[in-house]
């Protein structure tokens, strides 16, 4: 009898991938790809009931139902009126809000708790990456930050970025005096006072889509814009800290406009599809 084995394209149109390479992490829920196409449904995640609407207090945790997940995103700053990110008509979220300097958003695409199969743990899981690609209609006016927090235990979100005491990734820096965003390599470990950045020569244009990727290899941080590796100085976590993979987005002076999220996707990295999001 003849056995048809039943295979995953791997994104680049090879049948290549077969059903018991990505079994564990589908099965698991470790694995996630978002492309942010059907509408938000949103709610206040602090609700004793779970539905009432999502509220603007500074990082009150809202979530939002993608059609395909359950995020939670927390408010950055003094607060604000527009609580939601709203479909953007060339598809995509737009998590502008009320699109004023200092004001923002954390999205996590993972969770607080631990145990959650989103979230990570450096050492114990394999290897593991997670990876963004938005845009900014203003690139000069927002900070973005992609890349993982965490530690011991997972931290409740905090007002500046440099206090989490463990984290690292890629940050889109927004600065009124120039016409794109600067990128930079953000990471602190085991220090919740300051934050360490490595600039690169990088930057992020006016309303185009930009792909950040970040992975912890072992215990080590790597980063990645566009599918290239960039070169950082050594940065490793330690053995047991967990890990959620979070967007860190604030207006600067200029004000951002739309700030889109276009694809996302997370998992072990022996389960990446080669190639880019786009």
């Amino acid at each position: 009898m003849t056995v048809v084995r039943r295979t995953l394209e791997d994104g680049n149109g090879t049948k290549g991938i077969g059903p018991e390479k990505l079994s564990y992490s589908l099965r698991k829920k470790r694995y996630m790809y978002e492309d942010f196409m059907t509408g938000p449904i949103c709610w206040d995640g602090e609700a004793v009931t779970g539905d009432g609407a999502p509220a603007g207090t500074t990082s009150r945790a809202n979530r939002v139902f993608t059609g395909n997940h359950t995020l939670e995103y927390y408010v950055l700053g003094a607060g604000q009126t527009i609580v939601a990110p709203v479909l953007a008509s060339e598809a995509g979220y737009d998590w502008g809000m009320d699109q004023t300097a200092t004001e923002g958003v954390e999205i996590n695409f993972g969770s607080l708790k631990t145990a959650h199969p989103r979230v990570f743990r450096v050492g114990r899981d394999p290897d593991f990456y997670g990876r963004l690609r938005f845009s900014i209609e203003d690139a000069s006016g927002a900070d973005i930050f992609f890349g993982v927090r965490g530690g011991a235990s997972i931290q409740a979100v905090q007002t500046a970025l440099a206090t989490y005491t463990d984290f690292g990734g890629l940050q889109a820096f927004g600065d009124s005096s120039s016409a794109a965003a600067a990128v930079n390599a953000l990471y602190n470990v085991n220090d919740a006072t300051d934050a360490t950045a490595t600039l690169l020569t990088n930057t992020v244009a006016d309303g185009t889509a930009v792909e950040f990727e970040v992975r912890v290899v072992g215990r080590a941080l790597k980063v990645f814009i566009n599918g290239v590796e960039r070169p950082i100085p050594v940065q490793r976590f330690d053995d047991g800290d967990y890990m959620t993979f979070v967007a860190y987005i604030l207006h600067t002076t200029d004000v951002a406009g739309q700030i889109k999220t276009l694809n996302y996707e997370q998992g072990l990295l022996v389960d990446r599809p080669k190639g880019l999001l786009s």
